[in-house]
């Protein structure tokens, strides 16, 4: 008996622990189950996708919403974040639950503004938070709208910084010579009160874009100008415009968050980050949408190219900016000059900067000399070399007989009018040179390679040395 007694009480005991840790288990699993349960019983929603919630059907993806021919006629997408539990991996210890809260969207609908606007009401005077986004897809009429985010400081100066940016979009659409009135265009402000950030939603219901490809016309260069505003500030100056404006919403396919909506973060609905419209514009409540577009409100608003024929500012890089990059000057850099045919190689190492400048001007894009844009900006590299060579009069006849012969392409060439702008160009500071001229190139031929250098040879020692080694 005395020998047995060990390995009964040994069985006995691995049982017992077997009993404890799946009670363990379930009961942390009941622990973490009421746990969640109770947080949706407070947010009024649970983690994971929820195929019906606020009266309408959910998706996993706008493609799918589109797939299941739910949507009516002029219907308006919507996109609500969610939060999901995921389990990275397996723990060694069956005791141990290792999990994680994550993100993600899922799409629905309304069936008009108006209706999306009346459902919000109504969760309002309920008390209850909504999280609804707006999805601008490419195809989308939308409004000029702007998200600004900075530091708590800012609120203070809120009312001066919607002010600035009101006069700025009014200057850069040239309203003062369109006739506008003087309080155009009016804005349309949602904003948050987070104690830790300063963050609204401007939307200019009067500047209307037909769809995505309209509104990246003017973004870019809209954008690109927010660094030119300057405002005085005590110990200096700031650029606040290009500091609190967001340049990451302006995508093909965009989410905004709407009016009245929440921010949903580590699976908490933040209610302070809720966007309360300040005022509406000629007291239509459905002006804070920025896909909202009504044509009787819209304003006149010239082409780019009239805006930057009116103002060569925009077209002037500062020291700092001179390297041109695709970002800050996109209209350079558009898919359309591409030529995906030439896998060539081109070789200017060996040739002077004017050999270079004749054979570059031969390869740019076609449709370049057409271009209002690229003939300006080329035009400013081509004042540059006169620049470098104006102690050569038979270089100078070279740089301007191969300018001729590039903008000659156009059927809109005139003589006269390229050597103006190349007289007016020399008043500016600071010109593009050769290196952005060989940039446009590689960019027009993306598949050609482009050397400029000469390849480094190195020499053995004692071939240098004129001592050749034996054979």
């Amino acid at each position: 008996w005395q020998q047995r007694v060990p390995h009964s009480f040994a069985a006995i005991a691995a049982i017992a622990m077997l009993f404890r840790k799946g009670c363990v288990r379930q009961t942390l699993g009941r622990r973490l189950a009421s746990s969640f349960s109770l947080g949706a019983r407070k947010r009024s929603w649970s983690l994971g996708v929820r195929d019906n919630e606020f009266d309408r059907p959910w998706f996993g993806t706008a493609e799918e919403l589109q797939q299941s021919n739910l949507l009516p006629p002029g219907a308006k997408l919507t996109a609500m974040p969610y939060a999901y539990y995921k389990q990275p991996g397996m723990s060694s210890d069956p005791c141990e639950v290792s999990y994680s809260i994550e993100s993600a969207r899922k799409f629905s609908f309304f069936e008009s503004h108006e209706d999306w606007w009346i459902y919000i009401n109504e969760c309002e005077r309920a008390g209850k938070h909504q999280l609804f986004n707006e999805v601008l897809e490419s195809s989308s009429p939308r409004c000029l709208y702007f998200d600004l985010d900075g530091p708590p400081c800012y609120k203070g100066n809120h009312s001066f910084i919607v002010e600035l940016l009101q006069k700025f979009v009014r200057s850069f659409f040239l309203g003062d010579k369109l006739g506008w009135q003087d309080f155009d265009p009016q804005p349309v402000v949602l904003q948050s009160h987070q104690k830790e950030k300063y963050s609204c939603h401007v939307m200019f219901p009067q500047i209307q874009f037909d769809d995505y490809r309209h509104q990246n016309q003017y973004m870019s260069w809209i954008l690109r100008s927010l660094g030119k505003v300057v405002v005085d500030v005590e110990g200096g100056q700031e650029r606040l415009l290009r500091r609190l404006v967001d340049r990451a919403p302006y995508r093909s396919f965009q989410l905004l968050r709407g009016p009245f909506a929440c921010k949903l973060k580590n699976k908490e609905v933040v209610r302070s980050s809720k966007f309360e419209p300040e005022e509406y514009f000629d007291n239509d409540v459905l002006t804070c949408f920025a896909g909202y577009v009504q044509k009787a409100h819209a304003l006149p608003i010239p082409s780019m190219e009239e805006i930057l024929q009116s103002n060569q500012e925009l077209l002037e890089t500062d020291r700092d900016e001179e390297d041109v990059r695709s970002k800050d000057n996109p209209a350079l850099f558009a898919d359309q000059f591409q030529q995906r045919h030439h896998s060539d190689f081109l070789d200017l190492a060996g040739l002077t900067e004017l050999e270079q400048y004749e054979v570059l001007l031969q390869y740019l894009g076609d449709g370049r000399a057409d271009d209002w844009c690229s003939w300006w900006y080329i035009s400013g590299i081509t004042c540059s070399m006169f620049r470098s060579f104006n102690h050569c009069d038979e270089a100078k006849k070279r740089i301007w007989e191969a300018h001729c012969r590039w903008s000659s392409r156009s059927f809109k060439f005139d003589e006269a009018e390229n050597w103006q702008r190349i007289t007016e160009a020399d008043q500016a500071p600071h010109l593009p040179t050769l290196r952005s001229l060989k940039r446009l190139v590689e960019h027009d031929h993306p598949l050609m390679k482009v050397r400029d250098k000469l390849w480094t040879f190195h020499m053995p020692k004692r071939a240098a040395e004129g001592q050749l080694p034996s054979v």
